[in-house]
């Protein structure tokens, strides 16, 4: 688990410690479960599941993930994969972004590496020092791309709030809710 993942674990853990799950609707593989804190909406948030997708609504903002006919033994097993879980999430929601964070401490390794009389340090110091907050993600790919070895550059993306938000609601959903699966007939 990686930095924004660990805080938003933590952070998503207590704010749905007190949620109950309540179910709204059950038709075969169309059904909805509403999970919050009982008396607020605070993180509150809907389960829909439908052939092939789950859906989340709620105080978290809204996903889809399609993968399997019944959604809620592949998430049980998916979940905490983020990778292949984001895989899996609807093409228009956004799951990764750039990381000035993920930058800063790629720079600051190389720096660390580097000979200061290197005019490669020089410039990568510029940049850590000055041009941080500045310039967009394809403009450092150019700036730094003599940095690394050019069939391997580095990825400077990360998981977005959103998205690990929304994951996060997904697995405490699954992990405090069970039922067999519906098989496609």
């Amino acid at each position: 688990m990686n930095g924004i993942e660990s805080k938003i674990r933590g952070m998503s853990d207590n704010a749905f410690a007190n949620h109950v799950i309540t179910e709204r609707m059950r038709q075969g593989v169309f059904r909805m479960w509403r999970c919050q804190k009982p008396g607020t909406w605070v993180y509150g948030f809907d389960i829909t599941t439908i052939p092939g997708s789950l859906i989340i609504t709620g105080d978290l903002g809204g996903m889809i993930v399609s993968r399997h006919y019944d959604m809620l033994p592949w998430c049980r097993g998916s979940v905490d994969s983020t990778d292949y879980f984001a895989g899996m999430v609807s093409g228009d929601f956004k799951t990764t972004e750039f990381s000035r964070d993920k930058l800063r401490m790629w720079i600051e390794e190389r720096l660390g590496e580097m000979d200061e009389d290197d005019e490669l340090y020089e410039k990568m110091d510029h940049i850590h020092q000055w041009e941080m907050e500045n310039n967009g993600e394809d403009w450092f790919y150019r700036e730094l791309e003599e940095a690394w070895d050019i069939s391997n550059p580095p990825d400077w993306r990360d998981w977005t709030p959103g998205f690990i938000w929304k994951r996060d609601a997904i697995r405490w959903f699954v992990t405090n809710h069970s039922e067999p699966e519906i098989v496609c007939e």
